[in-house]
């Protein structure tokens, strides 16, 4: 995995910045998916329109994918579901086969596991696969549920390691400020309306990806991910902060914002054929949870939250401090790891 230096860092919070604050510009003038393709062909000229518009469809359908299934799951939480039961019936297929089920399961679980050792995660659950065979004979309801049951498990554990700003000393050094239609940003934000901006956020991160500036690279969908995972992340620290919502409620909200983006992530590969289904589950899974998704959605947290303005980062800033007092023990092991991909 690449390290991050000064210049990556510089250069990625400017194009975020630019990104969010073209969005706001035009986001009255038109919708979300025009915006991300017209932009996205003026950063990436080299690429043919029918590639660009590829690129932004996946971003914008992934993001209304995340958004669907969380309203879903807190849906479902609210008549008393759990977030297991509702996992299991999302990532259910059309056909009823279990034998396909397990194996986006098991291939979510594979990922994770290797999430836990690059983090020297002493306390991660180990990932039990019942079964390498995944013909319908050898899997059941009860089963498949155990398996997505792990999924849950661990999806919500790795929240905990996004709960706070793992990074924020190197925050002062990424050269960005308010953008100037901070207000608008902020209304998006606390008004719930705020797929504009994870969109905006996501075309920042592929257009990283896609000229070096990112590390490693990541795909549309991924970058969607992780971008609606950090803005999400960042509305739970704003209501927090000025005391609109407790602690524990935004705990669990950092918590079923991963479920459902690991469901929409097992979801979107259900269109695939065989084992290229569980390479896509466990390449976005890693991607989106592992240590490198982890640094770039703090990544645009911090720079989100400068954009608000001063008033509003001041608000962050208390979330964060109250959500580190909750998550610091569950987090320690794996702050070592995440800085050692810097050299800042």
């Amino acid at each position: 995995m690449g390290k991050w230096t000064n210049e990556k860092s510089e250069q990625f919070a400017r194009l975020l910045q630019e990104s969010v604050e073209s969005y706001l510009e035009n986001k009255d003038d038109m919708s979300a998916s025009d915006w991300a393709k017209s932009y996205l062909a003026q950063k990436l000229t080299d690429k043919a329109e029918q590639e660009i518009y590829k690129i932004a469809e996946d971003i914008v359908n992934a993001i209304k994918m995340q958004t669907e299934s969380l309203q879903s799951l807190r849906n479902a939480e609210e008549n008393g579901q759990s977030a297991e039961a509702w996992f299991t019936e999302e990532t259910a297929f059309d056909d009823g086969s279990y034998g396909k089920q397990a194996m986006l399961l098991s291939a979510a679980n594979d990922a994770f596991s290797e999430y836990d050792k690059n983090t020297e995660n002493e306390s991660a659950s180990e990932v039990e696969v019942l079964d390498t065979d995944f013909s319908d004979d050898n899997w059941n309801k009860y089963s498949v549920k155990e398996l997505a049951a792990k999924v849950v498990e661990n999806a919500t554990e790795s929240a905990l390691y996004t709960a706070f700003d793992v990074l924020s000393e190197s925050y002062s050094a990424l050269g960005v400020d308010a953008v100037t239609n901070s207000d608008n940003l902020i209304e998006a934000l606390r008004s719930g309306a705020s797929d504009g901006i994870k969109t905006a956020a996501a075309c920042a991160v592929n257009i990283a990806s896609e000229t070096g500036i990112l590390p490693d690279p990541l795909t549309a969908a991924a970058s969607a991910f992780i971008s609606g995972m950090s803005i999400e992340k960042v509305i739970q620290e704003i209501e927090i902060g000025d005391g609109v919502s407790v602690i524990t409620n935004g705990i669990k909200a950092v918590q079923d914002t991963a479920t459902a983006t690991a469901a929409a992530s097992i979801k979107m590969a259900k269109e695939q054929i065989g084992e290229r289904a569980g390479l896509i589950v466990g390449g976005t899974i890693g991607s989106v949870f592992g240590p490198g998704g982890i640094i770039v959605g703090e990544r645009i947290g911090a720079v989100v939250g400068i954009a608000c303005g001063t008033e509003v980062c001041d608000l962050i800033s208390a979330g964060i401090n109250k959500l580190s007092n909750i998550a610091v023990n569950t987090v320690s092991k794996a702050v070592n790891v995440f800085k050692n991909l810097l050299t800042i």
